[in-house]
């Protein structure tokens, strides 16, 4: 079978344990780094401060598209800050290098604020029910 691989960049903890960047930026709050802040721009870049260390990972997955594994990618050394490309059009990612304003990127949120229940599709299989 053929596998594919989806890139996602992750901040890191010390630990190497592979965790969304809420996740790890509320670890990194709670445990040692007090002064870690991640600051979502208007219109711009995601900017990161507290010497967090960003790394890639892979979700690798099969000819059917379902996950197998993360795959570790790229390691970035811990900057006092940086700024992560939110538009997708950058030359430089994961790095923003100005290019939503040229694109004229409209970062505005446009997630459901309903409770997860309400906005959940429901499949039903042979011996479950599961919301996604």
């Amino acid at each position: 079978m053929a596998s594919q691989a989806t890139k996602y960049f992750y901040l890191c903890s010390s630990r190497g344990t592979v965790a969304s960047v809420n996740e790890k930026f509320m670890s990194h709050q709670q445990s040692r780094q007090p002064d870690a802040r991640i600051e979502v721009t208007k219109d711009g870049p995601y900017l990161v401060s507290g010497d967090l260390p960003l790394s890639e990972q892979w979700i690798v997955t099969n000819a059917e598209g379902e996950s197998l594994e993360y795959r570790e990618g790229k390691k970035y050394p811990a900057q006092p800050q940086y700024a992560l490309c939110r538009c997708g059009q950058s030359a430089n990612k994961p790095f923003c290098d100005g290019t939503h304003k040229k694109v004229q990127f409209d970062g505005t949120e446009t997630a459901s604020h309903k409770p997860y229940l309400q906005q959940a599709e429901t499949i039903e299989g042979p011996t479950m029910v599961l919301t996604d």
